[in-house]
């Protein structure tokens, strides 16, 4: 991502901006993921199609008809897009820009929750962050999201 933004407490929607294109960032790159893998991260059983891991959703070895025999898959590509957010976030926002220009950060647990919907995919981040000045001055910043046109939903249907 670029680099952290110059602060200044009357434009916190810079700050929401610059987390948010990180949410953007990540999030393209987990959606990307499970959707070229079969809806893994990191897949275990698979066969390599162009190039990707593709995970088995069934397996058989009988002419009839292959059923899903990974049950809760839409809750199970959640979780995994989850992760991967959780492990990647941090490689993009850098707050350090912000403590260089003399403010003090604070940074909260950071929590992920993705909702799949069949047309779209939604982020929402909860990263608890507080920015004090040497003034007194704070602004704290918690809820950060991501809305994704993207088909997933129909993929994992």
């Amino acid at each position: 991502m670029d680099k952290t933004p110059e602060f200044d407490f009357s434009k916190t929607d810079v700050i929401k901006s610059y987390i948010e294109g990180c949410v953007e960032k990540v999030g393209n790159e987990a959606i990307n993921l499970v959707g070229r893998q079969g809806g893994e991260i990191n897949p275990g059983f698979y066969q390599y199609y162009y190039g990707d891991a593709v995970s088995y959703l069934c397996y058989t070895t009988e002419p009839s008809s292959c059923y899903n025999k990974k049950p809760f898959l839409l809750q199970f590509v959640e979780k995994e897009i989850n992760s991967y957010i959780l492990q990647k976030i941090n490689s993009c926002v850098n707050l350090q820009g912000i403590k260089d220009q003399g403010f003090e950060v604070q940074t909260g647990t950071l929590t992920v929750d993705t909702k799949v919907n069949l047309y779209t995919t939604f982020i929402e981040i909860n990263y608890p962050i507080t920015i004090k000045g040497k003034s007194g001055q704070s602004v704290q910043l918690n809820q950060f999201s991501k809305n994704f046109n993207v088909p997933l939903g129909r993929l994992v249907k």
